[in-house]
């Protein structure tokens, strides 16, 4: 069966491509519905560069081989990344396309001000990469984009693995004590840092802090990546899922948190800060919610962020339109207050320029900002990377969508380390903070474990309900 799918895909490309085709981009229609995540399954997985997708949503980009990347050309400042773009796309692509016009996906830093160290200096302050088959997914329409880098030879040689794989996925294992607890940073120094911060609120010298931590997980030699993301995909579909495969080390997560959507009518954002567990059963999971959207403490930290993502885009002098109460975003362990925000964009409104006006939210850092930085700076003893940071795709015409890379791993040198953080304000309580740690390490640490349930020793999602950011 999937063999028949793959070889209709081939011959659909290859009835639509030849040698003198190749000169500029070409986007491909597939006349019945494709799933890309289906390439896993064939012998072209090992040139998976790039995957960006919305489980829920049917939306799924998957990236094969890598055509260009931009690195050098972004700036400090995301400056030069417009002229960048739009020099790759110049008069070589129709303008007319719909979802499958052209595509670079990736990533930044969160702090690009920092000189990147291990085990993030191969990634750099940021890339974008130009895949040379770009798969699409959007609702019930699927297709590819070829890059017209892309030499007819190569596309051949690529489009022969589109054939279904003989190897088999090994249990995911690694080598110690399966126990987030045992791998979480010390403990008591946790708290005592979350009780100097939240002093310090208190005291007025900052209003919000977002304290990060990370966890180094060495992997045994059979570990299987795809076992980890396929475990994200089913079980957080309406997460932003994302990897960025550079070769010698893979970003990814399943990240609840939007950073900047545009597309040629709306610009949409949001605030994503405060939660809680969820409940053992419904009438629970409606209590906790019930709670976080009445709790003090919560929502004069949600609020924080809608007020700083506001005041942020009326600077470029757009038309706002804002929820005065936030609503909850469920997700399979954790429930969030949630501000959608919408926009109406200018002409020449750019997806690069909202994501660098908007990052970092102080949902991700803190408010004020240059003042968080410096406590993040001064607390963590440890990289963020690009955990945290801007993850997502532009098209040719400056339109796309951006999240936040929240609960993120990084696979390196045989080591997974995983990333979790909390916004700590004055009020926040040091013992909760730690709990609400744990359950946002949890979706990874269970990915990368490669099981959906955690030892008894560790936090479980439903174990207390007074967990909450």
């Amino acid at each position: 069966m999937i063999a028949h799918l793959f070889a209709t895909i081939q011959n659909q490309i290859l009835n639509r491509v030849n040698e003198n085709s190749l000169d500029r981009f070409v986007s491909i229609e597939f006349a019945d519905l494709f799933d890309p995540l289906l390439i896993k399954k064939s012998k072209l997985s090992e040139d998976i560069c790039t995957v960006f997708g919305r489980p829920a949503e049917n939306f799924a980009l998957v990236g094969v081989g890598i055509s260009r990347t931009l690195t050098n050309e972004l700036g400090n400042d995301l400056t030069g990344a417009r002229d960048a773009i739009k020099e790759i796309f110049q008069d070589r692509y129709n303008s007319d396309e719909t979802f499958l016009t052209p595509k670079l996906i990736g990533g930044f830093r969160f702090d690009n001000s920092k000189i990147a160290t291990d085990p993030w200096t191969s990634f750099g302050d940021g890339q974008l990469i130009l895949p040379k088959l770009l798969f699409v997914q959007s609702g019930l329409q699927s297709g590819v984009i070829i890059s017209p880098d892309l030499e007819y030879n190569e596309l051949l040689i690529l489009l022969n693995k589109l054939v279904p794989h003989d190897s088999f996925q090994t249990e995911t294992t690694f080598s110690h004590s399966d126990n987030v607890r045992s791998k979480i940073i010390n403990e008591t120094k946790w708290t005592e840092n979350v009780s100097e911060i939240s002093q310090n609120i208190r005291d007025n010298k900052y209003e919000k802090v977002v304290l990060a931590a990370s966890i180094a997980l060495p992997l045994e030699n059979n570990w299987n990546f795809d076992n980890a993301f396929d475990f994200l995909w089913t079980n957080y579909p309406e997460c932003f899922l994302f990897h960025i495969n550079l070769g010698n080390g893979i970003f990814f997560g399943a990240s609840p948190e939007l950073l900047v959507r545009l597309n040629e009518n709306e610009l949409e954002t949001a605030a994503l800060a405060a939660s809680i567990a969820r409940g053992i059963n419904q009438n629970e999971d409606l209590t906790l919610a019930a709670e976080l959207l009445s709790d003090q403490k919560s929502k004069i930290e949600h609020q924080l962020v809608v007020d700083s993502i506001v005041d942020k885009l009326k600077a470029l002098e757009l038309d706002i339109s804002v929820n005065s109460v936030p609503k909850i975003r469920k997700l399979k362990n954790i429930q969030h207050l949630l501000t959608p925000i919408y926009g109406k964009p200018k002409a020449d409104t750019n997806i690069i320029d909202l994501v660098d006006r908007l990052h970092p939210t102080p949902a991700v850092c803190g408010y004020p900002e240059n003042n968080a930085k410096e406590i993040i700076n001064h607390y963590e003893n440890f990289d963020r990377g690009w955990y945290g940071g801007p993850i997502g795709w532009v098209d040719a015409n400056g339109k796309g969508e951006f999240a936040v890379a929240l609960r993120s791993s990084l696979i390196m040198g045989g080591h997974a380390w995983l990333f979790a953080g909390n916004g700590i304000v004055g009020s926040s309580n040091p013992n909760d903070e730690l709990e609400e740690l744990l359950l946002k390490f949890q979706p990874l640490f269970n990915a990368v474990r490669g099981t959906n349930i955690i030892d008894p020793a560790s936090i479980s999602p439903f174990e207390s309900s007074q967990v909450r950011t």
